[in-house]
């Protein structure tokens, strides 16, 4: 990513709608092997559930950057100029990465970039709009692809990247005797979940409210630290019913039928 500009702006966008998942019925494998530069003609990319990522790709899915931006538009932020990741926090949207694979990201449930490799072993990017059963949908470049888990594992080692919307004035994971607006944020979600009493504003991050994190943490698969860091946000803003983009699944539209 490339250092922040002076100029840097940001701007809400509109977010036009993903296309629809195909069904099992009408989901359909191309030719083992080739490449799907696109498809032409009245049939969407998506409709196809491809045998295989593409390895011919558009210059613009090389660009790290380009798949932060495009991946910002499904929060409804539009990032002009600068480095994405420093851009996007005027929204209070924060980047995550991990390299844990398939499993933290059902986990996380929230579109991402993943790092794709070439036949020559280059790297290019590609959007994770949506995941159920064996299927995954990506956009790479200006490409739309239905592709199965097995083609997506051919071409990539398991990395994950997305955003993920904190309280204002996130800069780093809590600690005991922190104070301010985001440990207000942690206890006002974590009382709304439980049912309770709306929280005294300026309380400090005291035993009591690290107990409970870390019985939420350990409820939900993470480590019982107490700490609450991005993943804890993102699980919480989840289970708290906040607005954020999700991976979409439907189960009834995607399930283990598919072709290798």
């Amino acid at each position: 990513a490339t250092s922040m500009n002076a100029g840097a702006t940001v701007a809400v966008a509109a977010v036009p709608p993903l296309p629809p998942l195909p069904s099992t019925a009408t989901a359909t494998a191309t030719v083992a092997g080739a490449p799907r530069p696109g498809v032409q003609g009245a049939t969407s990319p998506v409709d196809k559930v491809a045998a295989g990522i593409p390895a011919v790709i558009g210059s613009s899915a090389r660009d790290v950057n380009a798949a932060y931006r495009g991946l910002a538009g499904l929060w409804g932020v539009s990032l002009i100029d600068g480095d994405p990741c420093r851009t996007a926090q005027q929204h209070n949207l924060y980047c995550f990465s991990s390299g844990k694979g398939l499993s933290e990201i059902r986990e996380m449930d929230r579109p991402g970039i993943l790092t794709l490799r070439d036949d020559d072993d280059r790297p290019y990017y590609a959007i994770l709009l949506r995941l159920a059963g064996d299927r995954a949908v990506l956009r790479i470049g200006e490409l739309t692809e239905t592709v199965t888990l097995d083609a997506l594992a051919r071409r990539w080692r398991g990395d994950f990247a997305t955003f993920w919307r904190g309280p204002g004035g996130y800069g780093k994971q809590l600690n005991k005797g922190d104070r301010g607006a985001v440990v207000d944020w942690l206890a006002t979600q974590l009382a709304t979940i439980d049912g309770n009493q709306q929280p005294v504003r300026n309380l400090p991050y005291s035993d009591a409210l690290i107990a409970r994190v870390r019985q939420f943490q350990l409820a939900r698969g993470l480590r019982p630290d107490g700490m609450a860091g991005p993943q804890t946000f993102m699980r919480l803003s989840s289970v708290a019913g906040l607005s954020e983009p999700t991976l979409q699944a439907d189960a009834m539209a995607l399930d283990s039928t598919s072709r290798k």
